[in-house]
């Protein structure tokens, strides 16, 4: 019956959400799969299902068998779901809003999917980092067309960058019968050749979810970035804090080095940040940002943090790009990333 399905579900995808946390890849998939045979409609639990791999395989053909399922189970979920198209990237805000396939009521029969339902259904991309035979390439792509089908409020272009851009996206026409000969187009394009270049500095955004102390990533950049030629570059730094436990980098902290106001320090407010408004984080950070003006954002790391992975598919600068501070692709498309 329903309420005993109900139960069937709630239990199976706890437990199997458990075990995955506890890196029982067997047993996760397991239990994960019988909450989606008890409740084959919900799109949190096909999505848990759908980006499960074994993050430590035993043998080869335990990682190959691993990412065979990941890719079979991630087209089913893409089957399911009509994913947002390119001409969707730019669109406003609002109307990206809503996290529109989720069953609303998971939210208080499921612990841990009120707090952050991106974090609970969707399992890290960080371990196909260790599947170096594999197109991981294809697997990151299929997953961020996997999120922006349950949360399609990730995608965002700020009006300032499509501003920016809008003297790269029109192409010089040429004339024919059809239309007035390309002269509002060329005359756009004119107004844009004859000014000189800008002498000013580069307006540079440096992200992490990552920039604390003793952290991998910080040993990793800071000797780079906190060399960077402050002739040519005027640097913020925006550390997503999403272990507040972790204290920014000390070089963040000296005055003498980094003016406080260029450091942004973004936290999420687990209190207001939940359920349905679990993004709501997003939009504020969103706002500070775009204020700076930036010509490049560079991510030193992406599927590290969950928070740096949202945020990364806003496009808020018109340069922006991804390092090594996790050697994993994003899957985001090269119009945002």
């Amino acid at each position: 019956d329903t309420i005993g399905r109900e139960k069937v579900f709630t239990i199976s995808n706890c437990i199997g959400r458990w075990n995955w946390q506890m890196r029982d890849y067997t047993e996760a998939r397991k239990f994960i799969e019988i909450s989606v045979v008890a409740k084959p409609d919900d799109n949190c639990a096909a999505a848990m299902q759908a980006t499960l791999i074994d993050n430590f395989p035993e043998t080869v053909q335990d990682a190959d068998k691993s990412l065979r399922l990941y890719h079979e189970e991630m087209d089913k979920f893409l089957e399911r779901t009509v994913n947002p198209q390119t001409q969707h990237l730019q669109e406003q805000e609002q109307q990206n809003e809503g996290f529109l396939p989720i069953d609303p009521s998971i939210y208080s029969s499921l612990p841990g999917v009120n707090e952050d339902p991106f974090v609970h259904c969707v399992l890290q991309m960080f371990h196909h980092s260790f599947y170096y035979r594999a197109d991981v390439r294809s697997s990151a792509a299929k997953q961020f067309q996997l999120v922006v089908s349950l949360f399609p409020d990730l995608l965002y272009t700020s009006p300032m960058v499509t501003r920016r851009n809008l003297m790269n996206i029109l192409p010089p026409s040429t004339p024919n019968d059809n239309d007035d000969g390309g002269k509002e187009r060329n005359n756009i394009m004119t107004s844009s050749k004859s000014k000189p270049c800008v002498r000013r500095k580069i307006r540079l955004g440096i992200v992490s979810g990552f920039l604390s102390e003793g952290s991998s990533v910080t040993a990793d950049f800071q000797g780079v970035i906190r060399r960077l030629d402050k002739n040519i570059f005027d640097i913020w730094f925006i550390y997503l804090r999403e272990r507040v436990e972790l204290e920014p980098a000390k070089f963040l902290l000296d005055q003498n080095e980094v003016p406080s106001d260029r450091v942004l320090l973004i936290t999420r407010n687990v209190k207001e940040n939940v359920g349905e408004n679990a993004h709501m984080w997003l939009k504020e950070t969103r706002t500070r940002i775009v204020k700076l003006n930036l010509d490049i954002l560079f991510y030193l790391d992406c599927t590290m943090s969950s928070h740096a992975q949202r945020l990364a598919m806003s496009k808020l600068a018109p340069v922006q790009a991804l390092s090594h501070g996790h050697p994993m692709t994003s899957g985001i498309p090269s119009q945002i990333m």
